[in-house]
């Protein structure tokens, strides 16, 4: 997800949040995939940020809404 997110692969990134969806609770599915971080200790929003892949972030955000309440997206990155 990070190399997507990196080199701004949309439909990889829409494949992989497809998978995650199929075999994953949307709880675990959030874990995993939004709020999961390389070994830099980097979100995948961190490396869109980086390279300037807006659209990824849009994306990525998106997603995030989808799942999480405004009060548990700032508990996860203040």
């Amino acid at each position: 997800m990070h190399l997507a997110a990196t080199k701004g692969k949309l439909e990889a990134l829409g494949k992989l949040w497809e998978r995650a969806n199929e075999e994953l609770t949307p709880q675990e599915s959030s874990n995993e995939f939004l709020l999961n971080k390389e070994d830099k200790e980097r979100y995948a929003w961190h490396v869109a940020a980086k390279m300037g892949n807006v659209s990824v972030l849009k994306k990525l955000w998106r997603w995030a809404k989808e799942r999480q309440t405004t009060d548990e997206l700032k508990q996860n990155f203040s």
